[in-house]
C-alpha cells in the first residue's frame, strides 16, 4: 500500500468535519430567532400589557369612584353629627336652666309690687288662703322656718 501523505489524509478529514459543522450552522440558523418573530413576540406582549393596564385602570376607576361616595357619607355624617352636637348641647342647656328653676313658682294673674318682702307677705297669705291653712308660716329667701 502506498503511503499516504499527510495533506491527502488532512483534506480527506476536514471533509467530513466540515460537512457536520455546515449541518450543525444550518440547524442552529434553522433554530433562531428572526426578526419577524421578535416582532410577533413584541406585538403580543404589547397586546397583554396593554389589556393589563386597561383591567387595572378599570379598577381604580371602580375604587376611585368607591372613594367619593365614601367620602361624600363621611361629610354628611359629619353634618348630621355637628347637628346632634348642637342640639344635644340646647338641650343640655335647657335642662340645666330648668334645674335651676325648679324650686320656682311661677304665680299668674298676681300684679307685681316693688320690693320682695310685699311680694312675700303677699303670696304667702295667697297661698295659706288657698291651702286653707290655719299656720302661719315665715318664709324668706328660699329658707322655711317653722312655726
Amino acid at each position: 500500500m502506498a503511503p499516504v501523505s499527510p495533506a491527502s489524509s488532512s483534506s480527506d478529514q476536514e471533509q467530513p468535519m466540515l460537512a457536520d459543522i455546515g449541518a450543525e450552522i444550518r440547524c442552529l440558523a434553522s433554530t433562531m430567532v428572526t426578526k419577524a418573530d421578535l416582532q410577533s413576540l413584541t406585538s403580543t406582549l404589547t397586546a397583554f400589557l396593554t389589556s393589563a393596564v386597561t383591567a387595572l385602570r378599570t379598577q381604580i376607576d371602580v375604587q376611585g369612584g368607591r372613594i367619593k361616595a365614601l367620602e361624600a357619607q363621611a361629610q354628611t355624617m359629619r353634618h348630621q353629627t355637628s347637628a346632634a352636637d348642637t342640639a344635644l348641647t340646647h338641650r343640655q342647656v335647657e335642662d340645666l336652666d330648668n334645674r335651676s328653676r325648679c324650686s320656682n313658682i311661677r304665680v299668674r294673674g298676681v300684679p307685681e309690687q316693688e320690693g320682695t318682702e310685699n311680694a312675700e307677705v303677699l303670696l304667702t297669705g295667697l297661698f295659706r288662703q288657698i291651702l286653707g291653712e290655719k299656720r302661719q308660716w315665715r318664709y324668706t329667701l328660699n329658707r322655711r322656718t317653722g312655726p
